[in-house]
């Protein structure tokens, strides 16, 4: 009589608990949930549909599935047409720019020739730079990255009556890589060999920052215009702004 008694109690308990469960907003959701489960694999096509097709229409051949391979059947969407491309990756170029500009240098020792234009016993002497020609080679390693070698010829002869001559290999980083017109940044290492007539070091060691922008009306082909400036430290102090403008070609 106690266990009969018992069970109808455990019974009652059980009603009355999943009741106030399902009152609940969790219960709900798990309600939701398990219908969910139990639809769902009627909406998936497969063997399964197949087989329930051909059971609840006799004599109606069910529909042949392929079998399962390894790839997916369906052939990829194909890529979609963004234009030209303007960034410079894989390419070779091959650059001529003219320019001058304004220097200052300020030797190391006193009654040294630093060619300013006014007294050759200045400490500090400033003048402009004679006209150069920049010929570079670069290649875009990266999108956004070119390696860089640049060699500075004098086109005019500097006060010592010898023209300028400087390697400059460095790196071009651009901003918008991907326009036709696009912004850039240049870190340049400067060796500079210019003959001094034996009043100072031939040899010079700087470096050399600019910036500038291109525009490429095709890919092979750019114009651009630059700022820089160039800093040496053992010849002497020297701090040297230049501008030019020059033309690009770039294969393949």
């Amino acid at each position: 009589m106690l266990r009969k008694h018992s069970g109808a109690s455990f019974a009652s308990f059980l009603r009355t608990s999943l009741g106030h469960i399902a009152d609940t907003a969790m219960g709900r959701w798990l309600s939701m949930a398990l219908v969910g489960a139990l639809v769902a694999p009627l909406l998936v096509p497969g063997p399964a549909y197949a087989q329930a097709a051909s059971t609840l229409a006799p004599g109606t051949p069910a529909p042949t599935v392929a079998p399962t391979t390894g790839e997916s059947s369906i052939s990829p969407a194909p890529a979609p047409e963004w234009g030209p491309t303007f960034h410079h990756k894989g390419q070779f170029g091959l650059a001529l720019m003219p320019g001058s500009g304004y220097r200052m240098i300020v030797p190391y020792e006193e009654n040294t020739d630093c060619g300013d234009a006014e007294s050759s016993g200045k400490r500090v002497c400033t003048a402009r730079s004679p006209t150069f020609i920049d010929a570079e080679l670069s290649y875009g390693i990266t999108t956004r990255l070119d390696l860089v070698v640049a060699t500075r010829l004098g086109i005019e002869k500097d006060f010592t009556r010898t023209r300028q001559f400087a390697v400059m290999p460095g790196l071009r980083i651009w901003l918008d890589q991907d326009d036709a017109l696009k912004f850039f940044t240049m870190l340049q290492a400067v060796l500079d060999s210019t003959d001094q007539k034996n009043t100072v070091s031939k040899t010079d060691y700087g470096a050399r920052v600019g910036l500038g922008f291109m525009y490429d009306p095709i890919r092979n082909l750019g114009f651009y215009a630059q700022l820089g400036a160039t800093f040496g430290f053992k010849r002497w102090f020297r701090i040297e702004a230049d501008m030019g403008a020059g033309v690009q070609v770039r294969f393949p």
